[in-house]
């Protein structure tokens, strides 16, 4: 597996899309290898979608790079329930990496 991630990593030429979560950064294998070849090449535009409250602010990386949603506020609350996310939140990140991807490519 770490081939796989490694060598998806590699071939990414324009955008790397990142699900942030308490899980996503608990995980040594995130933070100590995954994000560091993420972040060595600064050709590529990567976006960290907040998807649960998380302490992702502690990720020297993530501190000078647009999070979405814009409003900084996780997809999920833990008052909401886990199938439901607002339409025009999605809508949101969906029309940001459209836009993106357009002006890049």
């Amino acid at each position: 597996m770490d081939e796989e991630i490694r060598h998806a990593i590699a071939i990414s030429k324009i955008v790397i899309i990142l699900l942030i979560s308490p899980n996503f950064l608990s995980a040594q294998y995130i933070r100590q290898t995954v994000l560091p070849l993420i972040f060595q090449d600064n050709s590529k535009k990567i976006i960290p979608i907040l998807i649960k409250a998380c302490s992702w602010k502690a990720i020297e990386q993530f501190r000078d790079i647009q999070m979405l949603p814009n409003d900084g506020q996780p997809l999920w609350s833990d008052n909401d329930s886990e199938s439901f996310i607002p339409h025009s939140r999605i809508e949101q990140i969906t029309s940001y990496i459209e836009k993106l991807v357009k002006k890049i490519s």
